[in-house]
């Protein structure tokens, strides 16, 4: 009895340890190596609704909030580059992982002519806590987005995913360093090849009503 006993608690094993051997063979070998960020066509990669921006240096879109809501310019951008890489946090579901990148953008100065007068002055706007003095402005802050699309050898989109908001000022350049939510199947990352980032400009927090 203790024989058959022991024999069915080895096969159990055996079982089990079959299972996580197949589970852990068919599993997608995720890239751990660093992708260097490509452009591709601003139309392919600006959410639907988004304003393009052909005629700068680097084409970017932008959200009706940026072209029709506010009266300060858009933000130009001279230059876009960067990597990124495939990271599998601890926290992150069998199968799946997040996309580490690092984003250098250099932006162009804002055109003072082109800003309204109540910018260029000292002026009092009116906040929940009470109002403030507000200083002439030199630069403006945007919030942006990178759109980063996954292309196979072939060059078709695999996926697409969007970062959270980052802050990005005129005349400046910034290196922004941060991951995505691990949401990206690892079947789909084992066939990326190449990775493609879009600026998307979603508000410029620098514009006021007042």
């Amino acid at each position: 009895m203790r024989s058959s006993i022991k024999a069915l608690v080895l096969i159990a094993t055996g079982v089990a340890v079959g299972a996580v051997g197949t589970a852990l063979f068919l599993r997608p070998s995720i890239p751990d190596r660093w992708f260097t960020l490509v452009q591709k066509a601003p139309e392919l990669g600006a959410p639907a609704g988004s304003s393009v921006l052909v005629d700068d240096p680097v084409p970017v879109s932008c959200s009706d909030a940026v072209i029709v809501g506010s009266d300060i310019v858009p933000l130009s951008v001279k230059s876009v580059a960067g990597t990124a890489k495939f990271l599998s946090p601890v926290s992150a579901p069998i199968g799946r992982c997040a996309l580490g990148y690092i984003v250098k953008i250099v932006t162009a100065p804002l055109d003072l002519s082109e800003v309204p007068e109540k910018y260029k002055k000292e002026r009092t706007i009116s906040v929940k806590g009470g109002p403030i003095t507000v200083l002439p402005i030199e630069q403006a802050t945007y919030d942006v987005e990178f759109i980063f699309r996954f292309l196979d050898r072939d060059g078709f989109e695999l996926l697409s995913i969007t970062s959270r908001e980052h802050s990005v000022q005129s005349g400046r350049t910034s290196e922004i360093q941060a991951q995505t939510e691990p949401t990206i199947d690892g079947r789909v990352a084992s066939s990326v090849t190449s990775i493609a980032v879009h600026v998307y400009v979603k508000k410029c927090v620098t514009a006021t009503d007042e």
